[in-house]
């Protein structure tokens, strides 16, 4: 049986494994920090001197990337499939039309509403200050209800424009960030 990236057709990207792989790339803030360079068709990690784990690669000798996050470190074994997802969602993400920055503040009047991302904790708070108090917030309906503008008005409107344009558009869309040092 011949594996499955020697067909023209194949399609790194829907497979599963390949998935999952990107998804943890968001998920954990992998970023590329380089290769390992394989020539006796494994891979064997310990301390000087001293191999704790050995794992064999499917694709032999090669320069195996090496991604690091803020949990894992991961070292895809088959090079061949990985290279064809690498060249398919680099050919995927630059087909995304490129989006401006949205402000990760909002301002109205004497309203004030910062968005953070967390590296600890909730992974996105909303501070936001109105006269005379503030409140930080990680749920958009609590924060909509403490600010208290009726979505009739335009300002209410945009206030929930703001907040809606932070959901996430399509997940494949999130792998892209860990591509870009590839």
């Amino acid at each position: 049986m011949k594996p499955a990236f020697l067909d023209p057709n194949y399609d790194a990207l829907g497979n599963p494994a390949n998935a999952a792989f990107s998804q943890l790339l968001d998920e954990d803030n992998m970023k590329y920090i380089g290769d390992v360079c394989v020539d006796s068709g494994q891979i064997e990690l310990g301390d000087v001197g001293k191999v704790h784990v050995r794992a064999k690669t499917t694709s032999g000798d090669a320069p195996y990337p090496v991604y690091q996050g803020d949990k894992y470190l991961c070292i895809p074994i088959d090079f061949l499939d990985h290279m064809i997802w690498s060249e398919q969602l680099n050919k995927w993400c630059k087909k995304i039309p490129k989006r401006k920055m949205k402000p990760d503040y909002f301002t109205a009047g004497g309203l004030y509403i910062e968005r953070r991302r967390n590296r600890e904790g909730p992974p996105v708070t909303y501070t936001i200050w109105k006269p005379n108090t503030s409140r930080i917030f990680t749920d958009t309906k609590a924060a909509l209800k403490f600010i208290a503008w009726p979505a009739s008005t335009p300002t209410g409107s945009l206030i929930r424009e703001w907040f809606d344009s932070f959901k996430p558009k399509e997940q494949v869309q999130l792998c892209c960030r860990g591509l870009r040092n590839v």
